[in-house]
């Protein structure tokens, strides 16, 4: 009875530390404007084609650079006739797939690498973290670069190359909290029945991180949708007749002084409206965070 009270209470109070958190995070506006922007980006992305059909693969040059409402195109055309409503659609679920991916895949890693290096500490601990440190100390997007021209770009490929580089912060942030939690009294616990500490790392230390985890992520969604525009800028993302916000935009450029600013100011604005809603989720997620850390 007393094992099955005690396993209970910790649970009691975590789940109402959650709930605390979820208010807190409603109650931040920016925040909450942040998922609302996000679901409204969500659905132009991938439910939009569905009722605004255009051909995204066939150039149409007759009705190249028509202007925003010109024969039906609510936003114009490119300088190869495609559609540019339907184009931001589906060059926003390339932006976002590849964004998340990489931010995903990125908080895995950072998790793992960061857990491991928190609890197990010594020597581990000091070569996974000047490993860290050395990476970041590197210029992200010049090694990005190099690392795109080498690979064949696709999704998998660019998601790979923007994980690879994005999971340093991540890796620190759980790594401090595995130094918090180590000298826990259920880790001391855990040690003392002879639990593997592979299984302790992935039953306790890195569920307790969670939070950092998800806040890390947020903002590394926002990073690698801005790191995918630069190497689309430059010519190193998915080529054509693929779409991309960044791809876009740098084809934007080369016609914005001829008079056909709605190629540049459309991409653009999804750009920054995206990185700006995952910047206030991010956010709102942190200051939760930090007001339920505060707590304990």
């Amino acid at each position: 009875m007393i094992s099955v009270t005690s396993s209970r209470v910790p649970d009691t109070e975590e789940t109402a530390a959650s709930w605390r958190m979820g208010a807190l995070f409603a109650e931040n506006v920016l925040a909450m404007v942040g998922v609302v922007l996000l679901a409204a980006v969500v659905l132009f992305c991938f439910v939009g084609p569905m009722f605004y059909h255009t051909d995204q693969i066939h150039t149409n040059f007759p009705q190249a650079d028509l202007a925003p409402g010109a024969a039906g195109h609510l936003l114009g055309t490119d300088q190869s006739g495609y559609d540019v409503l339907g184009r931001l659609m589906v060059g926003g679920q390339t932006s976002l797939i590849i964004g998340v991916c990489a931010a995903i895949l990125a908080a895995v890693v950072g998790s793992i690498v960061g857990a491991f290096a928190g609890f197990v500490g010594g020597a581990l601990d000091t070569v996974l973290m000047r490993l860290v440190d050395g990476f970041i100390a590197i210029p992200q997007l010049l090694v990005v670069i190099v690392l795109a021209t080498i690979v064949v770009p696709t999704r998998l490929t660019l998601i790979l190359v923007i994980a690879s580089l994005s999971w340093f912060t991540t890796a620190r942030l759980v790594r401090g909290e595995a130094l918090a939690i180590r000298n826990l009294e259920y880790i001391e616990a855990a040690r003392m029945v002879g639990s593997p500490w592979i299984r302790t790392i992935s039953r306790h230390v890195i569920p307790n991180a969670v939070g950092v985890i998800v806040v890390s992520a947020a903002f590394q969604v926002a990073d690698a949708i801005l790191l995918l525009a630069s190497l689309d800028f430059l010519g190193l993302g998915i080529p054509p007749p693929a779409a991309s916000w960044g791809g876009m935009l740098s084809t934007g450029l080369q016609y914005v002084y001829s008079g056909y600013w709605w190629m540049i100011v459309f991409p653009g604005a999804m750009i920054l409206l995206t990185v700006m809603t995952f910047s206030f989720i991010g956010d709102g997620l942190r200051d939760a965070l930090e007001s339920r850390l505060r707590e304990r």
